[in-house]
């Protein structure tokens, strides 16, 4: 199994992130390099697979506590008036 350094996988999630790059497209790239194709697809996928999830949920979790901000100033609000 090929292992992958650091810098090789910054360079291949800024390929398939910043110009689209396929597994494929960076294998021609870098001829030199002795990475097998599965691998840096399976490496690109779980990439995708945590920046589609983090780009699903975080606007959900900012939307929840954006309620809950509104319930707390409601609730200060009210304190407020009553006092």
């Amino acid at each position: 199994m090929i292992i992958f350094t650091n810098e090789d996988k910054i360079l291949a999630k800024i390929l398939s992130r910043e110009k689209g790059y396929s597994g494929k497209e960076i294998l021609e790239e870098f001829p030199d390099e002795q990475w097998s194709r599965s691998t840096l697809d399976q490496l690109l996928w779980n990439h995708a697979a945590n920046f589609f999830k983090f780009a699903i949920f975080m606007p959900i979790r900012c939307y929840f506590m954006a309620i809950d901000v509104l319930i707390l100033l409601t609730y200060i609000i009210v304190k407020m008036i009553t006092f």
